[in-house]
C-alpha cells in the first residue's frame, strides 16, 4: 500500500530477470484484484508476456486464475495468446479465489463455487483447441473453438486454497 504501482511493476520485472539469470525454474504470481496490500497483480498474463521478452528460460505460473471472475472462453483465449508470447513457458493455476473478493464483483460465495467449477470445466474443454459444446447452469456454448490455438499440447495445471471445496476440486 502507498507504493507507486509503476515502481512495483519495474521491481517485479527486475526480480524476474534476476531469477532467470540465476537459474530459477519458475516465477509465480496471483490473479488478484481490489486489494493493493496483497499486490497489484490484476493481469498476470500481461506480466508474463512482458517478462518473457526480457528472459530466456524461466517459466511463468499464475497461482491462481480466479476462474469464477472470468468468462472461461475469453480467459482460455488470453491464456493461449500469452502462451504463444512466452514461447510455451506458461503453467496454469486455477481456482475460485478468496471469499472476500466476491463482494466487489457483486457475486456471492454460494454462486461462485458452482460457477467456478463449471468455468474450470469449460476452460479445460477450450484449452484442448478443439471445437466443443457445453450446456450448463452458467455457460451455454455450441460448437465453440478458441483462437489462438494452444501453443502447448498439454498444460501443467495447479490449484491452491484453504477450503474443503478446493481440495475436492484438486482431487477431481
Amino acid at each position: 500500500g502507498g507504493t507507486d504501482h509503476h515502481r512495483v511493476y519495474e521491481d517485479v520485472m527486475e526480480l524476474i530477470e534476476s531469477a532467470d539469470r540465476y537459474g530459477f525454474d519458475v516465477f509465480n504470481s496471483i490473479d488478484h484484484h481490489y486489494f493493493e496490500d496483497f499486490g497489484v497483480a490484476s493481469n498476470p498474463l500481461a506480466l508474463w508476456t512482458a517478462a518473457a521478452q526480457r528472459t530466456e528460460n524461466i517459466r511463468f505460473r499464475t497461482l491462481l486464475h480466479n476462474v469464477g471472475m472470468h468468462n472461461p472462453t475469453v480467459l482460455a483465449g488470453q491464456i493461449t495468446a500469452a502462451d504463444h508470447l512466452t514461447q510455451g513457458r506458461l503453467d496454469l493455476g486455477v481456482g475460485k479465489g478468496h471469499a472476500w473478493i466476491f463482494q466487489h464483483m457483486s457475486r456471492s460465495l454460494d454462486t461462485i463455487r458452482p460457477r467456478s467449477a463449471e468455468s474450470i470445466d469449460v476452460l479445460f474443454k477450450a484449452l484442448t483447441g478443439q471445437p466443443f459444446s457445453h450446456d450448463g447452469e452458467f455457460w451455454q456454448l455450441e460448437d465453440t473453438k478458441i483462437a489462438p490455438e494452444p501453443y502447448q499440447d498439454e498444460y501443467k495445471v495447479y490449484t491452491g486454497g484453504t477450503s474443503d471445496s478446493t481440495y475436492e476440486l484438486a482431487g477431481q
